[in-house]
């Protein structure tokens, strides 16, 4: 028997891969409604649109923060 040898070839959430080709869009299309529904789950349907809804509104009021 062959000796097993892993190779991870990265995540498409990764700054080297997928995500970075497509400008993170393909990225924001499946987590964001995936961690929205995570949100209805625990939180429930009406505290999750008031959530997103306050944070629609704060986002242009924020300063732009570079951490590097």
């Amino acid at each position: 028997m062959s000796e097993y040898l892993y190779r991870d070839d990265g995540s498409p959430g990764r700054c080297n891969t997928v995500g970075n080709l497509t400008g993170g869009l393909m990225i924001d299309m499946v987590y964001r409604p995936l961690h929205k529904m995570h949100q209805v789950a625990l939180n429930g349907l009406f505290k999750t649109v008031l959530g997103t809804l306050a944070n629609i509104i704060s986002i242009p009021n924020t300063p732009t923060i570079k951490l590097h």
